[in-house]
């Protein structure tokens, strides 16, 4: 019964029973893989209520329409998806001040800190 595939019947002519020659690798040798790493695999997350130390960092904007704690839009320009946060944690109303990075004239704005995502490296949380 263990014998090779041209001692079964039919198995000249059945073109699955192939054999295939024994593996020269063993079965518990891994072979390395460098895990990539940079800021482009660094992943986005929320701004938590909690978070501190936010001032001078990118944030990006999760939703085409921000605002602030009222609901009034923010002034921001059209078409913006990343700003600089200038505060240090989320006010008691629920807001951080921003600014649109590379803006000619820059001037702060409120934005509800739920609408903002930051970079955090592996390993942070």
């Amino acid at each position: 019964m263990c014998g090779s595939a041209s001692d079964r019947p039919g198995a000249a002519n059945d073109r699955t029973a192939t054999e295939h020659p024994p593996s020269t690798a063993s079965p518990h040798r891994r072979a390395s893989v460098e895990q990539p790493t940079g800021p482009a695999l660094t992943p986005w997350r929320p701004v938590r209520a909690t978070d501190t130390g936010l001032n001078g960092r990118a944030a990006r904007l999760l939703t085409s329409e921000p605002t602030d704690d009222a609901g009034w839009p923010a002034d921001l320009p059209v078409g913006t998806t990343e700003v600089v946060i200038v505060e240090d944690t989320p006010s008691p109303t629920a807001t951080l001040k921003v600014r649109a990075s590379g803006d000619a004239a820059p001037r702060n704005v409120r934005v509800r800190f739920d609408q903002l995502a930051v970079r955090d490296a592996f390993g942070e949380g």
